[in-house]
Parts: structure tokens; C-alpha cells; sequence
């Protein structure tokens, strides 16, 4: 029968799309609990699937809403459909995103605090309206990861820029998530929506932005899982060098850092911002020298729970070409720790990655070193046994 209503009338597809979304969407206005009918919900999945072009606004929001089926046949279904790569014809994103902010009418407790859609729901419209966003500002390759494409943030700006206040819209869609369930990659499209919406100059977007500062120092500093708190960490950072009085609330990050008794979140999430924060500060900023003092200080200290978290905010600071001749005693003391944590079987892989990621940075900022750089990166490709560590050492001698 799906096949059938292929080629049915407009007016027929949208009356059939409303029985559809009957099925599938329990009315919020009944007080009468609903009859499970998973069969007819299967069902109707089906129909849309079939009857109906993977570019229709409708029909995939009623997918999105059945990715959190109470029936794992249903979720499963629904999912595969939504982000099969066979198709690369996706939704208007502006379309679709004012199609979800119009149904956003639900009441989901998660603690304290509620959502207006099912976490997974809300969670699969944030992944595929991004998707949407990247097919229609430019061809991405299938098979590469959509975070991947940082590069490609130019193109986003230019789908921006028609409507600021859709991307306002987006961007405080993508809060009301971010906020109450901490989720690593729905952060990182908050941070790029964010990055995209300080260039569009728009006062209304950069008082959204400012008004939220404490819940994204909160996300930054609270955050329970480590690859959330690493871009909250660079979003916060982010927002804090764009605010000319910002020195208080640095001043909070180095006191966090230098109390041993914090909570290890904190303190990490301290270091992270502390580090991306000074790496984007004018060169001439006091706070530059502090911050290169006192990361190396606590690298120095072997202060071994927080190694990965200097380890990326003392590369970010060589990336940003933060280090000079006055740290030549420091950075020589540095790398020759370096070279003994790549060489050695205690440290994990990450940590050695990331080591090997610092060394190729500060071989491109501070030049004296780059020839014993380029030897200890040498040596560790001969030595080493692991291929992700071997093409790791090739990037980085790249990017020299």
C-alpha cells in the first residue's frame, strides 16, 4: 500500500502525513492515557519511509520523533532511515528547524530540569539538523565525520548570515540541550554555532551569548565527562577573550588551578580554559606570562591526573605563538620530559598522542628547538610499534 500513495496528490500526502503523525506523536492535549499500538507506529514509520522523499520536513520529523520509541524496532528503524548515506537529499535546515521549534511543546524531566522533547529525540534532531546545515552550505564527503569539518566553518557563515534570527533560534536550541545533558558532540556544534555568531555581528545574538556566560562557565567547570568538558573548556574560553573585562573571572580560573583541593573537574576544566583562553589574548596581555608560568610550573610538579589537560593548553599556547627566548630554559627543560613520556610503556596512548601534538606546535614556535624536535619525533617513529602513534608522529612532522 506505501507504494501506492508514490504518486498521490499533494493534498493526499498531507492528509496522509497527518494520520502518520497521529500515530507516531501522542496528542499532548489528551488527559486520556494513550493505547500502545507499536504495531500501527511500525507501520507508519514504514509509510513514511516509503511514500514519502527523504528531503520532506514533515516526514522526517515524525523519523526524529520515533527515534525514542518506547519499541526498539521502531528507534532502530527510524534511525537507520534518517542517517543512511544512500541519499544525500536532506531538508531545508531552516525549514525543519521551524517545524521542531513549532511541535516544542513537551514536558521531559531530566533531575531538575526539564526538555521539551525525549533526550533521545532532542539529541537525533541536533545531529541531523546539523547534517542538513552541512549538506546545504556544502558537499561533504560521506564518509568523513561531520565534527571534521572545521574548515568548512566559512561556508556555515555564509547560510548564517541570510537570517541571524534562525540562527539565534539554533543557537538556543542547541543550549537548552547542552545544559541539562552534557553531550561531547552536541557542545561542539554549540561552539561552532557560537563561533559563526560572533562574526555575524548581530546585537541580539552577542546578548544571548553574554547572558548565558555563567551557564557555560558551569558547563565548563561541572561537566562529569571528560570530551564534553574539553569543549566547553575552548567555548568558554572563547567567550571570555571576546569580553573586554574579563580579568576577574580569569583571576577565578588561576585561583580553581592553584588550590589542590578542588575537584579534579574544576581544576582540569580550569586548566583547559586557562590555556585556550591566554592563547587568544593580544600578545602583549599580562596574563600570557602568567599563564605559561604557572602550566609549566604545575607540568613540572608532575602533576600526574592533569597531564593531559596541560599538555593540550601548553600546545595551545605554542600554537598561538605564545612562547619567546625568555622561555628557552623552560621549554628545553619541557621537551626533555616529553621525550621520556613518548619513549616510556607507563603513559597511555592519548597521552602520548597529545605529547607528540605539543612537540610539533612548539617546534613551529620556538625555531631553536625544532631540530631536536624533529630528532625525538625521528627516533620515536623507529622505536615505536604502533601505527596510530606512527602516523600521529607523521602529522606532527608535517606540520613542521
Amino acid at each position: 500500500m506505501a507504494y501506492s500513495q508514490k504518486d498521490a496528490s499533494v493534498a493526499s500526502k498531507h492528509m496522509l502525513q497527518q494520520l502518520l503523525t497521529q500515530q507516531v506523536i501522542p496528542n499532548p492535549s489528551s488527559e486520556s492515557l494513550p493505547i500502545d499500538y507499536p504495531h500501527c507506529r511500525q507501520a507508519a514509520v514504514s509509510y513514511v519511509m516509503n511514500v514519502f522523499p527523504s528531503n520532506d520536513c514533515t516526514s522526517r520529523f515524525i523519523l526524529l520523533t520515533a527515534c525514542s520509541d518506547k519499541n526498539e524496532d521502531i528507534r532502530s528503524l527510524a534511525s537507520r532511515n534518517l542517517f543512511t548515506e544512500q541519499d544525500n537529499n536532506y531538508p531545508d535546515f531552516q525549514s525543519l528547524l521551524k517545524l521542531i521549534l513549532s511541535n516544542a511543546h513537551g514536558d521531559y524531566p531530566m533531575g531538575r530540569q526539564t526538555l521539551v522533547y525525549h533526550p533521545q529525540t532532542y539529541q537525533e534532531m541536533i545531529y541531523y539538523l546539523h547534517r542538513c546545515l552541512i549538506r546545504e552550505s556544502f558537499n561533504g564527503e560521506k564518509t568523513t565525520p561531520l565534527w571534521k569539518y572545521e574548515e568548512k566553518l566559512p561556508n556555515l557563515y555564509n547560510q548564517a548570515k541570510t537570517d541571524p534570527k534562525i540562527w539565534y533560534n539554533y543557537i538556543q536550541f542547541l543550549l537548552d540541550f547542552v545544559l541539562v545533558v552534557h553531550d561531547c558532540l552536541s557542545t561542539y556544534f554549540l561552539f561552532e554555532s557560537i563561533l559563526i555568531g560572533y562574526h555575524l555581528n548581530d546585537n541580539k545574538l552577542n546578548e544571548l551569548i553574554n547572558e548565558n556566560l555563567g551557564s557555560f562557565r558551569q558547563l565548563c567547570l561541572f561537566s562529569t565527562r571528560d570530551d564534553t568538558r574539553r569543549y566547553s573548556s575552548l567555548l568558554y574560553a572563547y567567550i571570555l577573550s571576546k569580553k573586554d573585562s574579563n580579568s576577574l573571572l580569569i583571576d577565578e580560573l588561576i585561583k580553581i588551578i592553584q588550590n589542590s583541593n578542588q575537584r579534579f573537574e574544576q581544576r582540569e576544566g580550569s586548566i583547559l580554559a586557562f590555556g585556550y583562553v591566554c592563547s587568544y589574548l593580544d600578545k602583549s596581555n599580562k596574563y600570557i606570562n602568567i599563564s605559561k608560568d604557572i602550566l609549566l610550573k604545575l607540568f613540572f610538579d608532575n602533576q600526574n591526573e592533569y597531564i593531559l589537560s596541560l599538555l593540550i593548553s601548553i600546545g595551545q599556547l605554542a600554537r598561538m605563538n605564545c612562547f619567546n627566548q625568555h622561555d628557552e630554559f623552560n621549554i628545553k627543560q619541557f621537551i626533555d620530559i616529553i621525550k621520556i613520556k613518548i619513549r616510556t610503556i607507563n603513559e597511555t596512548n592519548r597521552i602520548k598522542e597529545k605529547a607528540i601534538q605539543t612537540l610539533g606546535f612548539l617546534a613551529v614556535c620556538y625555531r631553536k628547538q625544532s631540530e631536536n624536535i624533529i630528532d625525538i619525533l625521528t627516533q620515536s617513529l623507529v622505536d615505536t610499534k604502533q601505527i596510530e602513534l606512527q602516523l600521529n608522529i607523521g602529522k606532527t612532522e608535517n606540520i613542521q
